[in-house]
């Protein structure tokens, strides 16, 4: 992350991360202090889109630390007979990154990192996961 900071400072670039959750089945935005969840819908061009996704401007590892901080705090945890802190959703951090043209125009150029951390896949049987942690397990394909 430093890196990037570090190449946006020196090209003029400017820098937002999204951080969101897909848990069973749907999308909530981590970035935004009540859970609140995304709609995810394909355009005419079969692109993936996260309506109501926020995007913060980062300019500092320090603003970074703290942003991804609250998110991290917010993903959905709970206890298993494996694991005292088991992530229950899929995270995926979004860095985008945006610079201008250096020809004059008002265009822009655009690029996006998505990181996914997915969630763990424990062996039920050694788990003994009921009710909702045992469809919380149940992890479909992540496709956003």
């Amino acid at each position: 992350m430093s890196m990037i900071l570090s190449i946006c400072k020196s090209t003029g670039s400017t820098e937002q991360i999204s951080y969101y959750e897909v848990y069973m089945d749907r999308c909530y935005d981590l970035l935004e202090v009540k859970a609140k969840e995304i709609s995810v819908w394909d355009d005419k061009d079969g692109q993936v889109h996260l309506r109501g996704l926020s995007q913060v401007p980062i300019n500092t590892m320090s603003e970074f630390h703290e942003v991804f901080s609250c998110g991290v705090q917010r993903r959905k945890i709970a206890h298993t007979g494996l694991n005292d802190v088991s992530s229950r959703s899929h995270g995926v951090l979004v860095i985008s990154v945006s610079t201008p043209s250096s020809d004059g125009t008002a265009s822009t150029t655009c690029g996006k990192l998505n990181l996914i951390d997915l969630a763990g896949n424990e062996d039920n049987r050694r788990t003994c996961n009921e009710g909702i942690r045992l469809q919380e397990c149940q992890n479909k394909p992540i496709l956003v």
